[in-house]
């Protein structure tokens, strides 16, 4: 049997190494490698370790590109113990997806600062996507100056008009993130499969009882051009956060043209700063199952003729929620603080938002521009809506303006209306329950959507906030001055694709 002896260290270091996965192997003897295969082919980086890395010359941007394949063994392979538990992604190269790579249970992935990790295209069962299971972690800690890039194999991430289709941007062409965690949701059954992937496979499930459960850090990550198809109507969001919990980092993340959602929540507690989500095919933001964190600094930005709404809030599920249906507690009753959402215009359809499915919610010192409708809660027969929710003091607004929503000048009972789940759609009536402070006026925006104009968030006409936060939220909300999700700190600069398409004032 030959020995590990006869081989080049750093042929030895590319198979066995976890914690150095970034070596061009282009410039190694491969024989090597390929007789330590022979010897033991599950270990780390053979073909039937359960996941292979192997080189396929440069990248547009002139990166090393190292290919990561999941053949269940997830970002490790097969192998198992403490010395093959984390690998480290380096920023010296560019990581390829081929279809859904894990970070399974008891792995750790680091990636550093200035990584760039593209996915293949393709649908279906070959959508590419990088997914933490339950009980795994990711430590994506980016930096504004050397931000973390996931995006599509032919994104040149130097160029802003490379990947334009008709003067936007394209959605569309890999899958996203997809983090999985065993913080609380509203299913009878305590856990169930994400949607989109294998449902056989146990790596998929979401969903537990801790609700500081943490899956890692997640900051300075820009993910650019998924949402590509898994299914009928059905496609991978921007980032998916299934049963998340608060013990979570997650700060200054961007979602740029993803055919479907740009973040959604699926129950869970995470909390989270400075999310920017533009260019989205449906909703910019999406909560149900019992959502229940925390969110401040969230800005949306929607393209003309594409999206829905600005946030679509579910509460249950008539098929999880066991007997309770829609009515499954915890509810779900998130807390949003200093979000601006844009909308595509008065006369092109879509809505500031929906409460439905007996989902509440609360925001605080915000901005929605430019809506042709505003804010529809459910309000139904039969198992739980929101607008019971509205009734009972869980839907709440709070230091909030509305501007050209609706109209130029919108009155209250144009921004909010109950609807029945029917097809004669709004119905607006007084909600007595929804009190203020309310603002209808100017707001001081300017939006420009095309390539290069500009795109200023001032809203210094709005003036201050008025009402503190309450003591429940005290603790991770930071007090403001300012209403909206920018203030003096232009927080999206330099580090985003938003930033790259529109000179931002």
């Amino acid at each position: 049997m030959t020995t590990l002896s006869h081989y080049k260290p750093l042929a030895l270091l590319c198979a066995l190494a976890i914690g150095v996965v970034g070596c061009d192997l282009s410039s190694v003897d491969s024989e090597p490698l390929t007789g330590f295969c022979a010897v033991d082919a599950s270990a780390f980086g053979c073909p039937e370790s359960g996941t292979v890395y192997d080189t396929l010359g440069a990248d547009i941007n002139g990166r090393t590109v190292i290919e990561v394949t999941d053949r269940q063994g997830g970002i490790g392979g097969a192998l198992s113990g403490a010395a093959h538990s984390t690998v480290t992604w380096s920023n010296n190269f560019t990581y390829l997806l081929d279809g859904a790579v894990f970070v399974n249970s008891g792995q750790t992935l680091v990636i550093e600062p200035g990584t760039i990790i593209r996915g293949h295209p393709g649908q279906g069962r070959n959508s590419s996507a990088l997914i933490v299971a339950r009980g795994g972690r990711i430590e994506a800690n980016g930096t504004a100056e050397a931000p973390i890039i996931m995006t599509a194999i032919n994104d040149d991430v130097t160029d802003p008009s490379d990947l334009l289709q008709a003067g936007g941007p394209a959605q569309g062409e890999w899958g996203g993130l997809i983090v999985l965690g065993a913080a609380p949701t509203n299913i009878a059954e305590g856990e169930t499969p994400i949607e989109g992937l294998d449902a056989t496979d146990p790596r998929g499930l979401y969903g537990g009882s801790d609700p500081n459960d943490d899956s890692g850090v997640l900051r300075y990550v820009s993910i650019r051009h998924g949402g590509t198809l898994i299914g009928a109507g059905n496609e991978i969001n921007g980032l998916t956060l299934g049963a998340v919990g608060a013990g979570t980092t997650i700060e200054y993340i961007e979602i740029f043209a993803n055919q479907d959602d740009g973040i959604e929540w699926f129950g869970g507690t995470a909390r989270a700063k400075y999310l920017l989500v533009s260019y989205s095919g449906d909703d910019m933001f999406d909560y149900d199952l019992g959502y229940s964190g925390l969110n401040q600094y969230v800005l949306g930005i929607m393209d003309v003729g594409f999206g829905d709404n600005g946030a679509e809030q579910d509460g249950g599920d008539s098929d999880l929620g066991g007997a309770a249906g829609e009515a499954a507690t915890p509810l779900a009753t998130p807390v949003f603080a200093n979000v601006t959402y844009i909308g595509q215009g008065v006369d092109e359809g879509g809505r500031a938002m929906t409460f439905r499915d007996n989902a509440g919610g609360q925001y605080w010192r915000s901005v929605f521009y430019d809506f042709e409708n505003g804010v529809r809660i459910e309000d139904r027969e039969g198992e739980g809506d929101s607008r019971a929710r509205a009734e009972a003091g869980d839907i709440r607004f709070t230091d909030v303006l509305f501007s050209n929503v609706v109209s130029a000048s919108p009155t209250f009972d144009e921004v909010f209306a109950y609807y029945e789940d029917a097809p004669e759609g709004d119905t607006a009536v007084d909600l007595v329950d929804l009190t203020g402070p309310f603002n209808f006026g100017a707001s001081g925006l300017s939006v420009q959507r095309s390539q290069g104009g500009p795109l200023s968030l001032s809203t210094s006409s709005v003036g201050a906030p008025t009402v503190p936060f309450p003591a429940a939220v005290a603790d991770f909300f930071e007090e403001t001055d300012f209403v909206g999700a920018v203030g003096d700190n232009n927080w999206i600069e330099g580090w985003t694709a938003l930033s790259q398409y529109h000179a931002v004032n």
